[in-house]
C-alpha cells in the first residue's frame, strides 16, 4: 500500500476528491462515476491508493474498483 492516499468522497451534496490531509479538493461536483474515474486517474498518477467514501462509511479501495461495466 502506497502511504499516499487519494480520497473520493460525499460532501455536502456533492462528490469531491483531494489527496487525504489536504484542505482542499482538486476535483468538485459531477456524478458518482466520473467523480470515481478523476479520483482512480489522479491516484494512478501519483502512485497513490484511492479510497472512495460513501456518505457514512468507507466503501470500498479504488485499486479494485471496475467502472463501466
Amino acid at each position: 500500500m502506497s502511504a499516499r492516499t487519494v480520497e473520493t468522497y460525499w460532501e455536502d451534496g456533492v462528490w469531491k476528491s483531494r489527496h487525504r490531509g489536504a484542505d482542499w479538493h482538486f476535483a468538485y461536483g459531477g456524478s458518482r462515476d466520473q467523480a470515481l474515474i478523476l479520483g482512480q486517474a489522479a491516484a494512478r498518477n501519483h502512485d497513490a491508493e484511492h479510497v472512495i467514501i460513501e456518505p457514512g462509511d468507507i466503501a470500498e479501495h479504488g485499486d479494485t474498483l471496475q467502472l463501466m461495466k
